[in-house]
């Protein structure tokens, strides 16, 4: 690769007295965070492996209501997917017997996707082993985890910062 021998220029940033302090805690939070999710990712992988499932794969299964049809389109605005992948990852469980495709006689243009009993067995599995058993989070007490809940519903803007309700 070629190089010019120009840098870009630093973004130029507002000095504040408290700033080193600051930025320290803001990487040691980002670290810590990270080492949150790593470990819980990889509790997930643990959990998910006799099953032979992907965390996507395992994710959708967890979306997916024991007592009633979501459909495709709702599922995928649920989880953040866009609505081809839930279509792949649909493809994927039906072909392994954990889901089915059924046609909404209102509309037959909205597909609903459905476990079959084999994917509530393999649901409930799951939130056995993993979803429903974090022992991370079971370290800490219930005002603690309701405390750590209010605060990342703030960090994804769940909740206003005064903590009433929804930002939208």
């Amino acid at each position: 690769m070629r190089t010019t021998g120009l840098t870009p220029p630093r973004p130029e940033r507002p000095h504040r007295g408290d700033e080193a302090a600051s930025d320290a805690l803001e990487r040691e939070l980002l670290a810590t965070l990270h080492d949150v999710l790593r470990s819980m990712t990889r509790d997930m992988k643990r959990a998910i492996a006799p099953f032979s499932l992907l965390p996507s794969q395992a994710r959708v299964l967890r979306h997916l209501d024991p007592e009633g049809p979501i459909s495709m389109r709702a599922l995928a605005h649920r989880l953040g997917y866009d609505p081809s992948f839930v279509t792949a990852t649909a493809r994927i469980l039906e072909d392994r017997g954990l889901a089915r495709r059924e046609v909404d006689e209102r509309d037959r243009r909205v597909k609903f996707l459905v476990l079959t009993p084999y994917g509530e067995e393999i649901r409930a599995g799951l939130d056995h082993d993993f979803f429903g058993n974090l022992p991370r989070i079971r370290r800490l007490n219930a005002t603690e985890r309701a405390e750590l809940l209010q605060l990342l519903q703030k960090l994804v803007g769940n909740v206003a910062p005064g903590g009433e309700g929804a930002e939208d």
